[in-house]
């Protein structure tokens, strides 16, 4: 299917929001109240109920990994008590009209673990510029049709790096044939940032809340209807590498859909919100392979090379960095060197791993994923804690840990004898984001055909490998070439050389005896 002739929307045809100081606080107000009904829930569950579901309220309704999605017996009884919180709060500014329509549907609730760090999280969902919400929604939700800031009131801070405070919007793409089926398009109020519990523990959070702004454009001539949601996401820190998700949340798509598929279209969405925890991986890769591709250019401008000076083996194209193996081609044992095009530097393929970069479009305003070598030393860099890198920066060292890196090269060196990795290179390589070519299944109660990307009608361009680009590297050349253009990276794709086979496979003589594999008596 050809470019989409409806979207992205021009970005003249977007408002030009001026928010008052009254509607700016009863903005905060609004999240505020949403935000502790959310708390409250939290402690009652984790505190109160010591993290067991309480299945006369809730009903299971799908799993995916370790993650499970609930659904109120009783629609409405969640929503009543959220909806006395927030009615004073509705009723001091027309951007909350939606908020009754919102918070009717059945409430879904949440709860499960995933790998990685809060403040990872919390630190990807801050997009203050158009490439990073498009790399955030193609990320978590697959092909969009458009995706913008329409306002931000609060930005973050040097002393609140994580608190933003804004309006956007986002436009599905339609789930069939666009001219027969529509488009949802959503207009939120985005919050995130933490906060503590009653006992002290910390959280991160992350509210998205359907809000009516008579400024923003009708896209119903475009073949799209607007859908309402009101999430609320919270995140803590279980252990080291573990975080602990409780989500509670409604969504109304609104059109002719049958329930079973509006529900489903739900469940999914939820869940998809869930994999921003891997997203902070990819953001992190992106902005390293910017940083470098712009060193590179500035290293080219006034000569040198923006790796080390030296002559180490770690610069020679034809050796390992972390390693140091040397390439070989063909014949048993054959390894393949390429180079790592986030840092620079060569890797074997037992030292790097495919991972996704974001690559934007030429128009600046949506982009794709694309899948790159990378070496275990900056996917090590890429999962390191937020706050781990603040304190790098803190003290003077660059973003990427080079004394980590000379530490893990110096390991495998001393393992090179064994002919196996550093113990650190196996974890990366076994991160839960390593391979995006996996299928995610979620199962549903009651059937027992599990839910796929491939077999789920509902969602409107969920996450699936084949909606991805996959980019190959052949030995020796790179398929693709990541350059420099406008401050952004954009993609060079160029075929690969085909080159005749040194020797041609031997033609049987006339008469010779063919071998068989099996004896004939």
């Amino acid at each position: 299917m050809g470019r989409d002739q409806h979207f992205p929307l021009p970005r003249e045809l977007l408002p030009d929001l001026s928010v008052s100081r009254h509607d700016h606080l009863a903005c905060k107000e609004f999240s505020s109240r949403l935000l502790a009904h959310t708390v409250r829930a939290y402690e009652h569950f984790a505190y109160d109920r010591l993290g067991e579901v309480d299945t006369k309220f809730w009903k299971t309704q799908a799993t995916r990994d370790e993650l499970t999605v609930y659904k109120e017996r009783q629609a409405g009884r969640v929503s009543e008590s959220l909806g006395d919180s927030l009615h004073r709060c509705a009723a001091a500014s027309p951007l909350f009209a939606a908020t009754p329509a919102a918070i009717t549907p059945a409430t879904m609730m949440l709860t499960g673990v995933r790998h990685g760090f809060v403040e990872n999280a919390v630190s990807t969902l801050v997009t203050t510029s158009q490439e990073e919400l498009a790399l955030v929604v193609r990320y978590l939700h697959g092909a969009s049709s458009d995706c913008g800031i329409l306002h931000t009131m609060e930005t973050p801070t040097d002393e609140d790096p994580f608190h933003f405070l804004g309006f956007k919007y986002y436009v599905s793409q339609a789930v069939g044939d666009p001219r027969l089926c529509k488009r949802r398009h959503c207009v939120y109020l985005e919050d995130s940032g933490f906060t503590r519990t009653r006992t002290g523990e910390k959280l991160g959070y992350h509210i998205m809340h359907s809000v009516r702004l008579p400024q923003f454009p009708d896209l119903r001539s475009r073949n799209s209807i607007p859908a309402l949601m009101s999430t609320r996401f919270l995140y803590r820190q279980r252990e080291e590498g573990i975080v602990e998700v409780f989500m509670l949340g409604n969504i109304d798509i609104k059109g002719l859909v049958v329930k079973p598929i509006s529900l489903r279209y739900a469940v999914e969405t939820m869940l998809n919100m869930t994999r921003l925890l891997d997203c902070s991986e990819t953001k992190r890769l992106t902005q390293m392979a910017r940083e470098f591709l712009w060193r590179r250019k500035r290293e080219r401008h006034w000569g040198g090379s923006p790796t080390d000076s030296d002559s180490s083996p770690r610069n020679d194209p034809g050796t390992c960095s972390m390693c140091e193996r040397v390439s070989k081609d063909g014949g048993l044992g054959a390894q393949t060197v390429v180079e790592c095009l986030v840092c620079g530097r060569a890797a074997c393929s037992r030292c790097r791993a495919s991972k996704q970069v974001f690559v934007s479009s030429h128009d600046g305003l949506m982009g794709r994923l694309i899948m790159v070598p990378v070496c275990t030393g900056c996917i090590l860099d890429a999962n390191t804690s937020y706050f781990d890198v603040l304190r790098s920066q803190q003290r003077g060292r660059p973003r990427s840990s080079r004394l980590e890196r000379e530490t893990l090269d110096s390991r495998s060196s001393k393992m090179k004898r064994r002919g196996g990795s550093s113990r650190a290179m196996n974890v990366a390589m076994r991160s839960p984001s390593v391979d995006r070519r996996r299928r995610f299944t979620t199962h549903w109660k009651d059937e027992r055909t599990p839910l796929t990307p491939g077999t789920q009608p509902s969602s409107p361009e969920p996450y699936d490998s084949t909606r991805q680009t996959w980019v190959a590297t052949p030995r020796g050349t790179e398929f693709i070439r990541l350059t420099p253009r406008h401050d952004s990276i954009t993609i060079q794709e160029r075929k690969p050389v085909r080159r005749s086979r040194s020797k041609p496979p031997p033609v049987p003589r006339p008469g010779q005896p063919r071998l068989s594999r099996y004896r004939s008596d």
